[in-house]
């Protein structure tokens, strides 16, 4: 039902490169905004995560790849620009409104309220680890892999890979950046971060596989999705 609502306000949302249509990669947003949101970021200490806040399994990351030290310290650059772009007002306070808040899955438009603040969530992240200009588009694949590489455990995939990888994703955030209608935030890096996530997890080697049901049926589903 929760995907059924999803799908249904995000197929009215405005013509982003990404268009939140993958219910997965859906999930996978909402879990990391209802992380944010309820364990009141603003409250935490940047930099020394406890008892697990910063550093949690994800959702829909089917694929034992991540360099943790690096993946540590992506979180602490989500959390700030969440809190920037999420719990700030206008007026640079924040906003104790906005903090665990009741998620109402059933507004279409809160959610699309929702896909606003992920685009510029990620904007601001990936601008923190020079991954754009400041207008949000996307360095050439030559610059963003080597920084994309970082967040790799070692042994996992060829460089190679890795480099055809970003070189594709950068070429599906520039294919799609045309269709995108005036946004508040440029959507180049959310684009980016879908496409990778899609393509770390189909081409995850056997070894480092999560074979759990979910992961077997977000796999097919992404098979069958083919590349966008």
């Amino acid at each position: 039902m929760l995907r059924l609502v999803l799908t249904v306000c995000f197929l009215l949302s405005p013509g982003w490169a990404y268009d939140f249509k993958d219910s997965y990669y859906n999930d996978f947003i909402l879990e990391n905004f209802y992380t944010y949101q309820t364990k009141n970021p603003n409250l935490l200490k940047i930099g020394e995560p406890q008892d697990g806040t910063c550093k949690r399994p994800l959702k829909y990351h089917c694929c034992d790849n991540l360099n943790e030290e690096q993946n540590l310290q992506l979180e602490v650059s989500k959390i700030e620009c969440f809190v920037e772009h999420v719990l700030t007002s206008a007026e640079g306070v924040i906003d104790a409104k906005k903090i665990a808040g009741p998620l109402d899955i059933f507004s279409c438009e809160k959610l699309k309220k929702m896909q606003e603040e992920f685009v510029c969530v990620s904007q601001c992240v990936a601008r923190k680890w020079n991954m754009t200009d400041e207008a949000g588009d996307l360095f050439s694949a030559e610059a963003v892999g080597p920084i994309v590489k970082k967040f790799y455990a070692e042994q996992v995939y060829e460089d190679a890979q890795v480099d055809r990888f970003v070189k594709e994703c950068v070429e599906y955030t520039d294919k799609y950046a045309a269709a995108t209608t005036e946004p508040q935030c440029n959507p180049a890096a959310s684009s980016f971060a879908y496409c990778m996530w899609r393509k770390s997890n189909l081409e995850c080697p056997d070894a480092k596989r999560d074979t759990s049901a979910a992961c077997e049926q977000l796999r097919d589903k992404l098979t069958e999705a083919g590349e966008e």
